[in-house]
């Protein structure tokens, strides 16, 4: 006859080991903030990557003189985040007794700014002619002149792609011709609109 013992059965539990684990201390100034889609930032898009199709023009009635119209279309880029450059041609007919038309092309760097609830356009530009010209007579083409000057503009957002601009431009007109003048002149109410993309 066979016997059967019961034996004792011990059960080995491993010993709890004790982690010291530090973590770090992270401020949250010291995350980055993702950089929001240009649609999102600000009223108007200004950001590196926007492209700008506008251009400003005013007519001018003096009674007794010349009437003069002024129309300058322009093409933009931002290349960075409200620092613009762009292009821009402009017309300057004048009517009336000696009067004509003349011819520019201009390089210019725009500079976006707000300033409360306000946005403004500062602007610097270099070209050829003087479509701005204040004085009776015409350039022959672009080629006659040089232009210099700079301008301050308001912008008024109507959407985040298209804003009106009001404002007012110092320009100098610099002959090439021999028997041309250099000219200064401040076309003030200067009105356009721009669209942004």
């Amino acid at each position: 006859m066979l016997g059967i013992g019961s034996g004792a059965i011990e059960s080995a539990h491993a010993e709890s080991v004790a982690l010291d684990v530090t973590f770090p201390t992270i401020d949250p100034n010291d995350i980055p903030k993702p950089k929001l889609p240009r649609i999102l930032r600000g009223t108007l898009m200004t950001s590196a990557g926007t492209s700008s199709v506008g251009g400003v023009g005013f007519f001018e009635l003096i009674a007794g003189s010349d009437s003069r119209l002024v129309l300058a279309p322009s093409v933009g880029y931002f290349i960075a985040d409200d620092v613009e450059v762009a292009t821009a041609v402009g017309m300057n007919a004048r009517f009336g007794e000696g009067g004509g038309v003349t011819f520019s092309f201009r390089g210019a760097a725009h500079w976006y700014l707000e300033v409360g609830s306000q946005m403004f356009r500062l602007g610097a530009h270099v070209g050829l002619g003087d479509a701005y010209r204040s004085t009776v007579g015409a350039y022959s083409g672009a080629s006659d002149g040089m232009l210099i000057g700079g301008g301050l503009m308001w912008v008024v957002p109507l959407t985040r792609y298209f804003a009106a601009l009001i404002g007012a431009e110092l320009n100098c007109g610099l002959s090439f011709s021999d028997d041309g003048k250099s000219t200064l002149a401040l076309p003030m109410g200067l009105t356009g609109f721009v669209a942004h993309f």
